[in-house]
Protein backbone atom coordinates (compact mmCIF):
# COMPACT_ATOMS: atom_id res chain seq x y z
CA UNK A 1 0.00 0.00 0.00
CA UNK A 2 1.48 3.76 -0.93
CA UNK A 3 2.22 6.27 1.62
CA UNK A 4 -0.31 8.50 1.32
CA UNK A 5 0.57 10.77 4.46
CA UNK A 6 1.07 14.34 3.38
CA UNK A 7 5.12 15.47 3.23
CA UNK A 8 6.67 18.64 5.05
CA UNK A 9 5.08 19.99 7.72
CA UNK A 10 1.06 20.64 7.47
CA UNK A 11 1.43 24.08 8.78
CA UNK A 12 1.22 26.77 5.60
CA UNK A 13 4.34 27.29 4.38
CA UNK A 14 4.07 31.64 5.45
CA UNK A 15 3.10 31.11 8.85
CA UNK A 16 6.38 29.13 9.49
CA UNK A 17 8.22 31.79 8.00
CA UNK A 18 6.39 34.50 9.82
CA UNK A 19 6.66 32.61 13.04
CA UNK A 20 10.53 32.66 12.51
CA UNK A 21 10.62 35.93 11.03
CA UNK A 22 9.21 37.30 14.43
CA UNK A 23 11.90 35.26 16.68
CA UNK A 24 15.05 34.97 14.44
CA UNK A 25 16.89 38.01 16.76
CA UNK A 26 16.21 35.50 19.68
CA UNK A 27 16.56 31.94 17.85
CA UNK A 28 20.04 31.61 18.77
CA UNK A 29 20.66 32.76 22.05
CA UNK A 30 16.97 30.25 22.62
CA UNK A 31 18.46 27.49 20.55
CA UNK A 32 21.41 27.24 23.46
CA UNK A 33 19.25 27.24 26.55
CA UNK A 34 16.62 24.83 24.75
CA UNK A 35 19.61 22.36 24.56
CA UNK A 36 20.67 22.82 27.80
CA UNK A 37 24.25 24.56 26.41
CA UNK A 38 25.11 21.49 24.06
CA UNK A 39 24.11 22.66 20.75
CA UNK A 40 27.27 24.18 20.17
CA UNK A 41 28.51 20.09 20.78
CA UNK A 42 25.97 19.19 19.00
CA UNK A 43 27.27 21.21 15.72
CA UNK A 44 30.62 20.43 15.76
CA UNK A 45 29.51 16.78 15.85
CA UNK A 46 26.99 17.00 12.83
CA UNK A 47 30.23 18.56 11.00
CA UNK A 48 32.06 16.10 12.18
CA UNK A 49 29.66 13.42 10.80
CA UNK A 50 29.17 14.67 6.97
CA UNK A 51 32.96 13.67 6.22
CA UNK A 52 33.24 16.96 4.09
CA UNK A 53 36.56 17.99 3.63
CA UNK A 54 38.65 20.97 1.85
CA UNK A 55 36.92 21.83 -1.67
CA UNK A 56 33.56 20.08 -0.96
CA UNK A 57 29.97 20.87 -1.37
CA UNK A 58 27.17 21.06 1.09
CA UNK A 59 23.29 22.23 1.22
CA UNK A 60 22.05 23.20 5.06
CA UNK A 61 18.18 22.64 4.36
CA UNK A 62 16.14 24.93 7.55
CA UNK A 63 19.78 26.74 8.01
CA UNK A 64 17.81 29.04 10.58
CA UNK A 65 21.26 31.82 11.39
CA UNK A 66 23.35 29.92 9.99
CA UNK A 67 25.33 28.31 12.42
CA UNK A 68 25.57 24.92 10.73
CA UNK A 69 26.01 26.27 7.47
CA UNK A 70 29.25 28.52 9.06
CA UNK A 71 30.42 25.40 10.46
CA UNK A 72 29.96 23.54 6.91
CA UNK A 73 32.15 26.26 5.49
CA UNK A 74 35.36 26.17 7.65
CA UNK A 75 35.67 22.80 7.09
CA UNK A 76 34.60 23.15 2.69
CA UNK A 77 37.38 26.17 2.92
CA UNK A 78 37.33 29.18 0.35
CA UNK A 79 37.26 26.89 -2.63
CA UNK A 80 34.24 24.41 -1.63
CA UNK A 81 30.19 25.71 -1.61
CA UNK A 82 28.07 25.89 1.07
CA UNK A 83 24.24 26.89 0.36
CA UNK A 84 22.29 27.29 3.28
CA UNK A 85 18.72 27.06 2.38
CA UNK A 86 15.43 28.59 4.87
CA UNK A 87 11.87 29.73 4.60
CA UNK A 88 12.76 32.54 6.78
CA UNK A 89 13.89 36.01 5.37
CA UNK A 90 14.93 37.46 8.59
CA UNK A 91 16.60 34.01 9.22
CA UNK A 92 18.25 34.60 6.43
CA UNK A 93 19.20 38.27 6.44
CA UNK A 94 21.06 37.56 9.77
CA UNK A 95 22.93 34.80 8.44
CA UNK A 96 24.47 36.96 5.51
CA UNK A 97 24.71 39.63 7.88
CA UNK A 98 27.09 37.79 10.24
CA UNK A 99 29.18 36.12 6.83
CA UNK A 100 29.08 38.82 3.93
CA UNK A 101 32.87 38.15 3.41
CA UNK A 102 32.61 34.56 3.30
CA UNK A 103 32.51 33.62 -0.81
CA UNK A 104 32.23 29.87 -0.52
CA UNK A 105 28.79 30.56 1.69
CA UNK A 106 25.49 31.51 0.01
CA UNK A 107 22.23 31.99 2.02
CA UNK A 108 18.74 31.56 -0.02
CA UNK A 109 15.46 32.17 0.87
CA UNK A 110 13.62 28.81 -0.17
CA UNK A 111 11.53 26.06 0.88
CA UNK A 112 12.55 22.84 1.70
CA UNK A 113 10.30 20.94 -0.02
CA UNK A 114 11.06 22.91 -3.37
CA UNK A 115 14.90 23.91 -2.77
CA UNK A 116 15.48 26.78 -5.40
CA UNK A 117 18.47 25.19 -6.04
CA UNK A 118 19.81 23.84 -10.34
CA UNK A 119 21.62 20.16 -10.23
CA UNK A 120 24.40 22.17 -11.43
CA UNK A 121 26.43 21.76 -8.17
CA UNK A 122 24.62 19.26 -6.27
CA UNK A 123 22.67 15.73 -6.19
CA UNK A 124 20.37 14.13 -3.68
CA UNK A 125 22.06 11.81 -1.23
CA UNK A 126 21.93 8.37 -2.06
CA UNK A 127 19.32 7.91 0.85
CA UNK A 128 16.52 10.63 1.85
CA UNK A 129 15.63 9.16 4.58
CA UNK A 130 19.05 8.82 6.35
CA UNK A 131 18.03 11.67 8.33
CA UNK A 132 21.21 13.97 7.49
CA UNK A 133 20.58 17.68 7.57
CA UNK A 134 23.41 19.01 5.14
CA UNK A 135 23.85 16.70 2.15
CA UNK A 136 27.63 16.56 0.90
CA UNK A 137 29.52 16.06 -2.04
CA UNK A 138 32.50 17.22 -3.93
CA UNK A 139 34.66 19.01 -4.78
CA UNK A 140 32.69 21.85 -5.51
CA UNK A 141 32.21 23.21 -9.11
CA UNK A 142 32.09 27.17 -10.25
CA UNK A 143 28.61 26.14 -11.70
CA UNK A 144 24.63 25.47 -10.66
CA UNK A 145 25.09 28.46 -8.11
CA UNK A 146 21.60 29.02 -6.16
CA UNK A 147 19.20 31.93 -6.74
Amino acid sequence: MADTRPRGNAAPTPAVAAMFDRIARRYDAMNTLISGFQESRWRRRLVAATGLGPDMSAVDVATGTGKVATSLADVVGPFGRVVGVDVSESMIALARSRTFDRVELEFVVGDAMALPLSNGGFTPPADPQAGSRAGAEGPAGSDGRAG
